[in-house]
Protein backbone atom coordinates (compact mmCIF):
# COMPACT_ATOMS: atom_id res chain seq x y z
CA UNK A 1 0.00 0.00 0.00
CA UNK A 2 2.65 2.67 0.72
CA UNK A 3 4.89 1.82 -2.31
CA UNK A 4 1.50 2.78 -4.14
CA UNK A 5 1.08 5.80 -2.33
CA UNK A 6 4.10 6.63 -3.40
CA UNK A 7 3.88 6.26 -7.11
CA UNK A 8 1.15 8.59 -6.65
CA UNK A 9 3.54 11.04 -4.66
CA UNK A 10 6.16 11.21 -7.42
CA UNK A 11 3.30 12.07 -9.75
CA UNK A 12 3.15 8.91 -11.86
CA UNK A 13 0.16 7.80 -13.44
CA UNK A 14 -2.45 5.38 -10.95
CA UNK A 15 -4.79 2.95 -12.25
CA UNK A 16 -7.97 2.65 -10.74
CA UNK A 17 -11.31 0.70 -11.04
CA UNK A 18 -13.59 2.55 -13.73
CA UNK A 19 -17.41 1.47 -14.82
CA UNK A 20 -18.57 -2.53 -15.65
CA UNK A 21 -15.15 -3.71 -14.74
CA UNK A 22 -12.61 -1.13 -16.72
CA UNK A 23 -9.92 0.19 -15.41
CA UNK A 24 -8.84 3.98 -16.18
CA UNK A 25 -5.25 5.08 -15.41
CA UNK A 26 -4.92 8.20 -14.30
CA UNK A 27 -2.38 10.94 -15.20
CA UNK A 28 -0.81 13.04 -12.56
CA UNK A 29 -2.74 15.42 -14.43
CA UNK A 30 -5.72 14.28 -13.87
CA UNK A 31 -4.99 14.16 -10.00
CA UNK A 32 -4.26 17.50 -9.75
CA UNK A 33 -7.71 18.37 -11.61
CA UNK A 34 -9.36 16.10 -8.45
CA UNK A 35 -7.71 17.85 -5.89
CA UNK A 36 -8.70 21.46 -7.23
CA UNK A 37 -12.19 20.50 -7.50
CA UNK A 38 -11.93 18.97 -3.87
CA UNK A 39 -10.55 22.02 -2.15
CA UNK A 40 -13.22 23.91 -3.56
CA UNK A 41 -15.91 20.87 -1.82
CA UNK A 42 -13.79 21.33 1.25
CA UNK A 43 -14.42 23.49 4.31
CA UNK A 44 -10.93 24.84 5.30
CA UNK A 45 -9.83 24.64 8.67
CA UNK A 46 -7.61 26.83 10.49
CA UNK A 47 -5.66 23.62 11.38
CA UNK A 48 -4.46 20.51 9.73
CA UNK A 49 -7.17 18.30 8.06
CA UNK A 50 -7.71 15.24 9.32
CA UNK A 51 -8.58 12.42 7.54
CA UNK A 52 -10.03 8.17 8.00
CA UNK A 53 -9.88 6.09 4.82
CA UNK A 54 -11.10 2.64 4.50
CA UNK A 55 -11.20 2.17 0.87
CA UNK A 56 -9.36 0.24 -1.65
CA UNK A 57 -6.24 2.21 -3.91
CA UNK A 58 -7.87 1.65 -6.70
CA UNK A 59 -10.97 2.79 -6.42
CA UNK A 60 -11.43 6.19 -7.99
CA UNK A 61 -12.85 8.49 -4.92
CA UNK A 62 -9.84 7.23 -3.15
CA UNK A 63 -7.39 8.31 -5.47
CA UNK A 64 -9.20 11.45 -5.52
CA UNK A 65 -9.62 12.30 -1.83
CA UNK A 66 -5.36 10.83 -1.85
CA UNK A 67 -4.49 14.06 -4.63
CA UNK A 68 -6.25 16.07 -2.08
CA UNK A 69 -4.81 15.00 1.00
CA UNK A 70 -1.21 15.11 -0.81
CA UNK A 71 -1.43 18.90 -1.59
CA UNK A 72 -2.93 20.13 1.44
CA UNK A 73 -0.61 18.25 3.70
CA UNK A 74 -3.84 16.57 5.45
CA UNK A 75 -3.04 14.14 8.61
CA UNK A 76 -4.07 10.41 7.17
CA UNK A 77 -5.12 7.73 9.23
CA UNK A 78 -5.43 4.74 6.71
CA UNK A 79 -7.56 1.76 8.52
CA UNK A 80 -7.22 -1.54 6.81
CA UNK A 81 -10.13 -2.90 8.18
CA UNK A 82 -13.14 -1.68 6.38
CA UNK A 83 -15.39 -3.05 9.37
CA UNK A 84 -13.37 -0.60 11.61
CA UNK A 85 -13.45 3.14 9.69
CA UNK A 86 -16.15 4.08 12.17
CA UNK A 87 -13.97 3.18 15.38
CA UNK A 88 -10.94 4.44 13.58
CA UNK A 89 -13.06 7.70 13.18
CA UNK A 90 -14.66 8.27 16.50
CA UNK A 91 -10.81 8.01 17.82
CA UNK A 92 -9.49 10.14 15.56
CA UNK A 93 -11.98 12.54 15.52
CA UNK A 94 -11.68 13.68 11.58
CA UNK A 95 -12.05 17.25 10.10
CA UNK A 96 -12.72 15.19 7.19
CA UNK A 97 -14.74 11.66 6.10
CA UNK A 98 -15.40 9.70 2.83
CA UNK A 99 -17.76 7.37 3.11
CA UNK A 100 -20.93 5.41 1.10
CA UNK A 101 -24.16 6.59 2.28
CA UNK A 102 -24.59 3.49 4.88
CA UNK A 103 -21.00 4.27 6.42
CA UNK A 104 -22.20 8.55 6.71
CA UNK A 105 -25.09 7.29 8.61
CA UNK A 106 -23.37 4.97 10.87
CA UNK A 107 -21.17 7.95 11.38
CA UNK A 108 -24.19 9.52 11.88
CA UNK A 109 -25.13 7.50 14.81
CA UNK A 110 -21.52 7.27 17.03
CA UNK A 111 -21.99 11.54 16.25
CA UNK A 112 -25.28 11.35 18.19
CA UNK A 113 -24.07 8.94 20.95
CA UNK A 114 -21.24 10.48 21.76
CA UNK A 115 -23.19 13.60 21.89
CA UNK A 116 -25.32 11.83 24.33
CA UNK A 117 -22.81 11.36 27.03
CA UNK A 118 -23.06 13.00 30.33
CA UNK A 119 -20.00 14.98 30.10
CA UNK A 120 -21.05 16.29 26.39
CA UNK A 121 -24.57 16.92 27.53
CA UNK A 122 -23.34 19.28 30.55
CA UNK A 123 -20.51 21.08 28.74
CA UNK A 124 -21.93 21.74 25.35
CA UNK A 125 -23.85 25.87 25.18
CA UNK A 126 -27.55 24.49 25.10
CA UNK A 127 -28.48 26.82 22.15
CA UNK A 128 -26.49 25.05 19.64
CA UNK A 129 -25.05 21.70 18.81
CA UNK A 130 -21.27 21.15 18.43
CA UNK A 131 -19.31 20.13 15.18
CA UNK A 132 -19.29 16.44 15.47
CA UNK A 133 -16.12 14.72 17.34
CA UNK A 134 -14.96 18.65 17.74
CA UNK A 135 -13.95 19.20 14.67
CA UNK A 136 -15.66 17.17 11.40
CA UNK A 137 -16.67 20.27 8.88
CA UNK A 138 -16.63 18.09 5.98
CA UNK A 139 -18.60 14.60 4.67
CA UNK A 140 -17.65 13.43 1.30
CA UNK A 141 -20.02 10.67 -0.19
CA UNK A 142 -18.68 8.51 -2.48
CA UNK A 143 -22.76 8.09 -4.10
CA UNK A 144 -24.76 10.14 -5.65
CA UNK A 145 -27.30 12.44 -2.96
CA UNK A 146 -29.18 13.27 -1.57
CA UNK A 147 -28.79 12.12 2.24
CA UNK A 148 -32.42 11.12 3.95
CA UNK A 149 -33.91 14.32 4.85
CA UNK A 150 -33.26 13.38 8.84
CA UNK A 151 -29.56 12.79 7.89
CA UNK A 152 -29.14 15.91 5.92
CA UNK A 153 -30.84 18.14 8.91
CA UNK A 154 -28.07 16.52 11.64
CA UNK A 155 -25.28 17.26 9.48
CA UNK A 156 -26.62 20.96 8.21
CA UNK A 157 -27.48 21.86 11.86
CA UNK A 158 -24.08 20.82 12.94
CA UNK A 159 -22.42 22.89 10.58
CA UNK A 160 -21.28 20.17 8.36
CA UNK A 161 -20.74 20.71 4.37
CA UNK A 162 -22.14 17.06 2.76
CA UNK A 163 -20.51 16.81 -0.90
CA UNK A 164 -21.09 14.20 -3.18
CA UNK A 165 -17.83 12.96 -4.77
CA UNK A 166 -19.39 12.44 -8.56
CA UNK A 167 -20.94 16.04 -8.47
CA UNK A 168 -17.52 17.41 -7.22
CA UNK A 169 -16.72 18.40 -10.51
CA UNK A 170 -14.75 14.84 -11.02
CA UNK A 171 -15.91 14.10 -14.33
CA UNK A 172 -13.60 11.13 -14.58
CA UNK A 173 -14.72 9.64 -11.51
CA UNK A 174 -17.98 8.47 -13.63
CA UNK A 175 -16.84 8.69 -17.07
CA UNK A 176 -15.74 5.57 -19.07
CA UNK A 177 -12.08 5.82 -20.02
CA UNK A 178 -12.73 6.73 -23.43
CA UNK A 179 -14.98 9.58 -22.29
CA UNK A 180 -12.48 10.77 -19.70
CA UNK A 181 -11.78 13.73 -21.68
CA UNK A 182 -14.61 14.36 -23.28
Amino acid sequence: MLSDLAVQAAGRPVTVRGPEGTFLELAPEDLAAAADALSRAIVPTESRQILVLSTALDDPATRAVLAWATVNGAALLLEPDPGSVLGAAVWARPTLFLGSMDEIARLRRAAENQETGWLRRHLRPRNRPRLPFGRLRTVLSTEPGPLPADDESFWQDRGVRVRFLPQCGIAWYIRPRGDRHA
